[in-house]
């Protein structure tokens, strides 16, 4: 019970008191104060506060008829009720409530602990110190408050002043000697803990933080100084960390006071100087000396260095409560100090890689969390994180360049998003943030957290931020069950059997709103996450991506209601005017898929290794999958997969477990390398070399130079070229030159022919694989040199190198019985057509040859120019028949007058290969004969292989090629 004129000496003693009306100065408040005019009972004080989303003065009345023995306002009279009319109000009720329950913080040491991280930690820590060393403690923080071991919640860091003296009240029922208290920045600016009486303060640090609260850092700053300001009023201690800019204002401030008890802790210099620090996954340690005394060594089992620094600041309270602790004493108590729920709090699991939970949401927090995880022993590190919503916007993009600056892959999802719509959250985190940076979202929590732990291999880390201790998700004002600590350690031990070309990351409809600066017309829940990307209606899969391409024949466009039908489906489609629900417009389909498809690859720990050229690259793909299977698992592109299509199927078939990726790069139009190379950022990019094709394009070969070095002209860790090649002297800086000439940086020499093996050496080590065709050699030796480039032993490439090599239609050798063929109509240009040509002609030279040789396609204005220059070669070479097919091949005939030990040879030009009659043919080889067949894919060729096969193998009869 306290008396009214008390209570109104008090206030104006705290320069509260305005006036009062109706007191009966003999009288005295009988009941508690209470804030909340719904919990008044008969007797109590109603003391009108101004809040955010009310006023306590709108329910003067309905206190009144409850009860209330007096109103505290701080408007205008406008009743006749017994009332006080104050300055502040919130500190009025504050004073009220101090001596309500007989001001409790008088009679045990109240320590406050501030600062934007590490509250929580260095406030349990401490607690934890003090009840070791058997002093009955109180806790009060973010997680709630505890006089004993066990945890009551509450909803505030710091609890509403009311409560706050009320829990004081209990604590010292309880026997408290000492309290620990988290103390925010709201509670010292809204009065929460005015009249405290504070015997220690911590300052910890100060970061971006509450600024939809705050009006600048400057605000946010000189409510935490406030702190200090109540030590400074009781003659109590203050802990300054001045190695934070703000501490060291701090510390100016507090000296500038003239009367005052400073300690300062720094790792440079300060009253207690830290020194020494190393950290691991089993803990911290450093030395923590005091002027000229000794230092002491302290260890503990918390990782990493700020968690060092919150174990430090506990240990320095200890030294200033009670002056004569000893180090061994000291040292016990760190030692023996337990992590903090959902502070770099550890899962276990049997993965081999480490998991930890931290509640760092702010950019500062993040960068000291992660800035720990660097320095131990990893791979590489998955952060997975959010921002809550209803809080400072601010820091949302800061957050993310936090992350993606210590990351190498970042999950963004939802934290915990209140009122406010979480794509709009997402949005924010992304900002001005770079696409081409690896970042992905799973708004999703719980999917990703699965998708993190999809990602991580052995020596990983995943991060989960954000939540730490919250055992819940607060989604449109609702709190559901979530744990992240929970739901880690049960995705930790699940596996994973994913269907048939099922993504590992789904796309999120928000990803795609991002990537293509564009909006979904009527999104439907069921359609949020999808599983598969899908370019064709056929063969769609529920939860897939559609991406209208438009083609030569079919347009996607066309599809769109089949394909939508199921409605777990989302397109991309190029028609602005489409109204369909599920859809997305981006003016390139095309160029859409490509996009998503780089950032999709951002996500995942593999080299990339990209090839492009005008022949061998295929050949020298298959060697360099053949050599890098050997030292991981290896992603490559499937058969003539090369364009841009193509190349986003390959990227969407990773799984994490890949180590390398090997994507082969084709181009028929300018400006097709240079998007495919931003598609996959290669580590690692190969030219095999340059040739006349696709001139009705290019122009000529300069041209074609133009746009394959493309591939190069990036920023690129490793680059391998034709070192044959004078045109590519402008990368002999930059990169790893191949071939025959001898300045080469890898010179290929010596290669000799066996039955079925080349040997050949590359600078001074001799290789063998399993070929026959000498010109492969250079294919080979780029895939060795890339190897070698990313550290593969010779052992190991050897192991590759032994591999068979499929290589189908390319200068395969295949016995029909007495007929030797060599079927290379996969593809032909002046440059493999020669080659084709000088191996056929050389290979089993004992034996008639002929040839079956079509038009190489894509030379523009040269084709007859570069058909002829293959006629004057044939001229000069000694076989028995000849035949061609196409519009330019007739040019293979040259002159007409072969050097042929065969005057009955047949030598004959059909337009297609429908006319071509192959019964003359093979009556004439009925003997043994090594017969060529090779042209561009466009002409069919390999239809003539196969009517071949069935003659000489007495399948059906079919004595012309197209039927």
């Amino acid at each position: 019970m306290i008396s009214v004129t008390g209570f109104i000496d008090i206030l104006k003693n705290n320069q509260l008191w305005v006036a009062d009306q109706s007191i009966d100065e003999g009288g005295s408040i009988s009941g508690k104060p209470v804030t909340d005019s719904r919990l008044i009972s008969r007797g109590d004080a109603f003391v009108c506060i101004k809040g955010y989303e009310s006023d306590g003065h709108d329910y003067i009345s309905q206190a009144c008829e409850k009860g209330a023995a007096i109103i505290i306002q701080q408007d205008e009279f406008t009743h006749s009720l017994p009332a006080v009319r104050v300055t502040n109000s919130r500190k009025a009720a504050a004073l009220l409530a101090k001596y309500y329950f007989d001001n409790p913080t008088a009679k045990f040491d109240l320590i406050g602990i501030t600062g934007t991280n590490g509250k929580t930690t260095t406030s349990l820590l401490l607690w934890q110190a003090l009840t070791g060393l058997g002093h009955k403690t109180g806790w009060i923080g973010t997680l709630g408050y505890r006089t004993g071991t066990d945890i009551i919640t509450t909803n505030n860091t710091t609890p509403d002043i009311m409560e706050l003296n009320e829990i004081f009240a209990m604590m010292v029922e309880a026997g408290c000697k000492y309290v620990v208290m988290e103390v925010s920045s709201h509670a010292l600016a809204l009065d929460r803990v005015f009249g405290l009486e504070f015997d220690l303060a911590l300052f910890t640090n100060l970061s971006r933080e509450h600024l939809d609260f705050h009006r600048d850092m400057q605000d946010y700053f000189e409510s935490k100084y406030l702190l200090f300001e109540y030590v400074i009023k009781q003659n109590g201690t203050s802990i300054i960390n001045i190695d934070d800019e703000y501490g060291k204002l701090i510390e100016k401030r507090i000296r500038a006071v003239g009367k005052f008890r400073l300690k300062t802790v720094s790792e440079q210099q300060g009253s207690y100087t830290i020194s020494g620090s190393s950290f691991s996954t089993n803990g911290s340690q450093c030395l923590l000396s005091k002027k000229s005394k000794p230092a002491i060594a302290l260890k503990t089992g918390l990782v990493g260095h700020f968690n060092m620094l919150n174990t430090v600041m506990a240990a320095i309270t200890l030294k200033e409560l009670f002056p004569d602790i000893t180090a061994t004493e000291l040292q016990n108590v760190t030692a023996n100090l337990q992590p903090v729920r959902g502070r770099l709090e550890q899962v276990e699991n049997n993965r081999n890689i480490g998991i930890y939970v931290d509640y760092a949401h702010t950019p500062e927090a993040l960068k000291n969390v992660l800035e720990t995880l660097q320095k131990l022993p990893h791979n590489r590190i998955i952060t997975v994180f959010g921002a809550g919503g209803d809080r400072d916007k601010g820091k949302r993009s800061e957050m993310l360049s936090t992350v993606l600056a210590a990351s190498d892959a970042t999950i963004i999802t939802d934290d915990n998003p209140r009122t406010e719509n979480p794509n709009q959250i997402i949005k924010d985190i992304v900002g001005d943030n770079n696409i081409k940076q690896p970042w992905w979202i799973v708004r999703d929590r719980r999917l990703a957290i699965e998708a993190a732990l999809r990602l991580a291999q052995d020596g990983d880390i995943v991060l989960l931020a954000g939540k730490g201790h919250e055992t819940y998700q607060e989604i449109r004002g609702k709190k559901y069950p979530f744990d992240d600590v929970q739901i880690a350690s049960e995705m930790a031990e699940k596996t994973w059997e994913p269907e048939a070309e099922e993504l590992v990351l789904p796309v999120e409809a928000v990803m795609l709103e991002i990537l293509y600066h564009s909006e979904f017309v009527a999104l439907n829940e069921a359609a949020k996450s999808l599983k598969h990307i899908s370019t064709d209606s056929r063969t769609i899969k529920p939860g897939s991506l559609y991406f209208a391409l438009r083609g030569e024949i079919f347009d996607g466009m066309d599809f769109i209601s089949s394909v939508l039908s199921d409605k777990s489906n989302c397109a991309v489609v190029h028609d602005q005017a489409c109204t369909e629900a599920e859809t997305i417009y981006a003016k390139d389909t095309q160029a859409a898929l490509g996009l998503l498809a780089g950032k999709y690859l951002q996500m995942f720990g593999v080299q990339k290794i990209a090839l492009t050229g005008s022949t061998g690259k295929t050949t020298a793909k298959e060697y360099l999958a053949n050599i890098f299977s050997q030292a991981g698992k290896t992603l490559k592109t499937r058969a003539n997969e090369n364009n841009i299509i193509g190349l986003s199927k390959t990227i969407f078939r990773i799984r994490p477990e890949d180590n390398f990726a090997i994507f082969e790069l084709g181009s028929n139009h300018f400006g097709e390398i240079k998007f495919l190379a931003e598609v996959c950022r290669p580590d690692l990019a190969i030219i095999t070399n340059i040739g006349p094709s696709h001139l009705e394009f290019f122009g000529d070969e300069d041209g074609v130079y133009r746009e394959k070095t493309d591939l190069f002209r990036r920023e690129i860790k490793t680059i391998i070229y034709p070192g044959d090649d004078k045109r590519f002297n402008e990368f002999s800086e930059r990169g790893k030159s191949v071939g025959f000439t001898k300045d080469c940086d890898y010179l290929i020499a010596k290669i000799v022919q066996r039955v079925g093996q080349l040997s050949f050496k590359l600078n001074k080590q001799e290789w063998k694989v399993k070929q026959h065709v000498p010109y492969f050699i250079a294919n080979v030796a780029f895939a060795i040199a890339a190897a070698l480039e990313s550290g593969i032993s010779p052992t190991v490439i050897q192991k590759g190198l032994n591999r068979p090599v499929e290589l189908s239609l390319r200068m395969e050798i295949v016995k029909l019985g007495k007929l030797t063929i060599i079927n290379d109509c996969y593809n032909a240009n002046p440059v493999s057509m020669k080659a084709a040509i000088e191996f056929w002609i050389s290979y089993l030279p004992e034996k008639p040859h002929a040839a079956i040789l079509g038009d190489m396609l894509e030379l523009g204005i040269k084709a007859d120019e570069y058909h002829n220059g293959i006629g004057e070669l044939l001229d000069k070479l000694d076989f028995e028949s000849l035949i061609t097919v196409g519009n330019f091949s007739e040019h293979f005939h040259g002159s007409g007058k072969h050097p042929s030990k065969n005057p009955s040879g047949i030598f004959r030009h059909y337009q297609t290969i429908y006319d071509l009659d192959i019964k003359p043919f093979l009556a004439l080889s009925k003997g043994e004969m090594v017969v060529l067949i090779k042209a561009s894919h466009g002409v069919h060729l390999e239809k003539v292989y196969e009517a071949v096969r069935q003659q000489v193998m007495n399948h059906k009869p079919k004595t012309r090629a197209g039927k």
